[in-house]
């Protein structure tokens, strides 16, 4: 029998969750930013702006696409996903936390704080992150339905994990956003998959291959 390697995925979040509610029960959220902020390069300003866009709708919106000509099942479960925590997150910036400032909106005249050129920094709707949201929920996924290699799990773990930190790299969110968008992504994806990931069995193929048969 194959084990299932999925669990590493949550191993790791757990971890991530445990850690970051620690620090935040023990700091201020903008002196944990500054901790987290203390080296910059270039090259490293480039790398996060290039890998954050991994978390845009846009993104996850043509990975869905793709996905149908993989597995219409996958496809449909990481758009419910997608949907589903995003309306999440859209609510609480919205509707619940429309207070929330982003880092630039208390750091912009400290001397100390690393801008970048040619950058929008953004400053209303700070929690939770929505690029965490989607991120997670789409790794999430992934970690569910290609768990075949502990190693591929653990990377899909890092890849979520690389752009949560993008966001606070580019300070577009503080750590509590982040913690707070990967719960939500997490969450959603794994119930879904849990409440809905038999009952499209039907719709394993490609989008393809679907169309064939039913011709």
């Amino acid at each position: 029998m194959t084990k299932n390697t999925s669990s590493y995925f949550f191993y790791f979040s757990v971890l991530f969750w445990t850690f970051s509610l620690g620090w935040i029960c023990l700091a201020d959220k903008i002196t944990i930013h500054k901790s987290l902020n203390l080296f910059h390069t270039k090259g490293l300003d480039a790398f996060f702006q290039l890998i954050t866009h991994l978390g845009d709708g846009w993104t996850i919106v043509f990975v869905s696409v793709t996905l149908l000509f993989v597995s219409v099942r996958i496809s449909l479960l990481q758009i419910i996903s997608y949907a589903s925590s995003g309306i999440i997150s859209i609510v609480l910036k919205h509707s619940v936390f429309t207070e929330s400032k982003r880092p630039y909106y208390y750091l912009k005249t400290d001397p100390t704080f690393y801008t970048m050129s040619d950058f929008t920094y953004f400053i209303e709707h700070s929690f939770p992150s929505g690029h965490t949201t989607s991120i997670f929920a789409l790794m999430t996924l992934f970690a569910l339905a290609y768990n075949k290699s502990k190693g591929i799990v653990i990377l899909f773990f890092l890849c979520a994990l690389l752009v949560a930190y993008s966001r606070i790299y580019l300070s577009q969110h503080f750590l509590i956003d982040v913690l707070a968008g990967s719960l939500i992504g997490t969450g959603t994806a794994y119930f879904v998959f849990k409440l809905i990931n038999k009952k499209l069995e039907k719709f394993n193929s490609p989008l393809v291959k679907l169309k064939s048969n039913h011709e």
